[in-house]
């Protein structure tokens, strides 16, 4: 999902809405990962619940001589908690990172584990990372950064004024949300104003291999949320960190549509038992694979029969019915409005895919 960071300012000061995903900074001793043992040696670094949306999980493999990470974490925070919980365990350095895609929640952590350990690990990605890291991902951070001061001091008269968007008073609700929306925010800029984002310095193009040791980590690109997407499959484990390919919920404004379910339909064909994705719980066998490739399939099959009707997008937009596919897949208040945040981009996504007017950018 791209979600490296919450539109607070926008939601609450702008449209009055409440935030898609906000978590809650008054909770100074909540830790800021749940560290959880998969196998001996292959650990999961999963976000707090409702922060889940807002960073991204993480996987570390212990090897014989070195550790492998997938995904480190984009707040400080997490990726400090993560390193402890590394450090902790063992003793063998961190030999490489591995970014499952360019989205900056996935990216944007590996400047502190390199920094962490010495200059130690070597970034690992999919070879359309050395463009999308440093062009998307770093230009993304920096507009986000640049929204946020600009709309900080906006909510905060916000709050001075007591007045919505609309000139309606904030309810209590609302004014927490506003509230809790400057803490997140200004935490934000506070640790993540002068991030680096270090792009792959090892690429592949369709498949690799790692050995460590006695354990395996095979790469495998399955193109679909977006054109980069490293699927980690550890096979003696029965374990894959999908990323965002397979996720909680998929955001497919940067994505590939018919491609994805062609992606999952191949993840399908290997054999794991639980699955870390990009967001939410650890996935135990194939419910939530059926589930997402059910969805996609709706969608593409819906915008294909909208186009085949003559319908124009913004028709196909008020026609299109995913109704079922977000009670079945948006578990709470927070998931079901990100779930209608982004139904818009996904129709115009597949729109564009079944069209031949997809733009990779």
């Amino acid at each position: 999902m791209f979600k490296c960071a919450i539109y607070l300012a926008t939601a609450i000061a702008l449209s009055g809405a409440l935030p898609a995903t906000a978590g809650d900074p008054a909770e100074p001793d909540r830790a800021p990962v749940r560290i959880v043992e998969l196998t001996p040696g292959v650990f999961a670094s999963l976000q707090p619940d409702d922060d889940r949306f807002n960073d991204a999980n993480s996987l570390f493999v212990v090897g014989d001589d070195w550790v492998v990470v997938v995904d480190p974490p984009s707040m400080p925070q997490a990726s400090a908690a993560l390193i402890r919980a590394i450090q902790e365990r063992t003793q063998l350095p961190v030999r490489f990172l591995v970014n499952t895609h360019w989205h900056p929640d996935h990216t944007e952590g590996n400047e502190a584990l390199v920094e962490a350990f010495g200059g130690e690990p070597r970034v690992l990605g999919h070879e359309t990372l050395t463009v999308d890291v440093p062009d998307r991902a770093a230009v993304a951070h920096a507009e986000d950064q640049e929204r946020y001061r600009e709309l900080l001091p906006r909510a905060r008269q916000q709050l001075v004024d007591g007045l919505r968007s609309d000139g309606s008073p904030l309810s209590d609700a609302d004014r927490e949300a506003v509230t809790e929306g400057i803490a997140y925010v200004e935490e934000w800029l506070a640790g993540r104003a002068d991030r680096r984002f270090l792009p792959p310095t090892i690429t592949y193009d369709r498949h690799l291999t790692l050995h460590l040791g006695s354990r395996r980590i095979e790469l495998h690109h399955l193109r679909g949320h977006t054109a980069g997407d490293t699927v980690v499959y550890l096979p003696d484990d029965g374990i894959v960190a999908s990323g965002d390919l397979l996720d909680e919920l998929p955001f497919v404004g940067h994505g590939y549509p018919t491609a994805w379910i062609e992606s999952l339909e191949l993840l399908a064909g290997l054999e794991f038992s639980r699955v870390v994705p990009g967001h939410g719980p650890i996935f135990e066998g194939r419910t939530a694979l059926e589930l997402e490739l059910g969805y996609l399939r709706d969608l593409v099959s819906q915008v294909k029969a909208a186009i085949g009707d003559g319908l124009a997008l913004d028709q196909a937009q008020e026609s299109i019915d995913l109704t079922r596919w977000r009670e079945a897949m948006a578990r709470d208040d927070r998931a079901r409005r990100f779930f209608d945040g982004v139904r818009s981009e996904a129709i115009e996504r597949a729109w564009a895919d079944l069209t031949g007017t997809l733009d990779r950018r």
